[in-house]
């Protein structure tokens, strides 16, 4: 498992760094599930066209759980989210990967970026059905929110009339 802090692009310095000179990223990161024991903490600092590494530091044995360090990647909720069918006609299945101990926010956007559907996912519900007999053909986004991840979206495809 790895984690990208703060994000997958990492921090970006658009004008450089000038030798000799330093450069401070704060970021903070909550590990679920992971045994701490079994944490490596990696930060390196690369050129962002070529992907040459300038500098890189391991940190195999933390005495203390660093929060300023890049760890990796791991899955946004959208990428865990089932919904079926795709393309939809008529309704829309949302299912959550597991029944989340806290609120999600369920937003669905047209290609204009108009909210279309609003919904809250509350604490333990899994499960979620959507009108879209009255949502246009085409490509929507659906957004998830809730205060413990950041958004995160999906694609998916509205077709009425498949079946007839």
């Amino acid at each position: 498992m790895k984690k990208m802090l703060p994000t997958a692009r990492g921090t970006v310095f658009p004008a450089g760094i000038p030798q000799l000179e330093s450069r401070t990223v704060n970021v903070s990161w909550l590990p679920r599930a992971y045994d701490l024991n079994n944490l490596v903490f990696s930060a390196f600092l690369q050129h962002e066209e070529t992907g040459n590494v300038f500098q890189a530091r391991l940190l195999d044995i933390p005495q203390y759980m660093p929060t300023d360090v890049i760890t990796g990647i791991e899955p946004d909720l959208a990428q865990l989210v089932s919904v079926y069918p795709v393309p939809a006609d008529g309704e829309l299945m949302v299912k959550l990967p597991a029944a989340l101990p806290h609120p999600v926010i369920c937003k669905m956007y047209d290609a204009f970026g108009r909210e279309v559907i609003r919904s809250t996912f509350d604490a333990g519900e899994q499960v979620k059905r959507f009108e879209t007999q009255d949502l246009s053909d085409g490509v929507y986004i659906l957004e998830f929110e809730t205060r413990q991840e950041p958004v995160s979206r999906k694609k998916l495809l509205v077709v009425h009339g498949q079946g007839r």
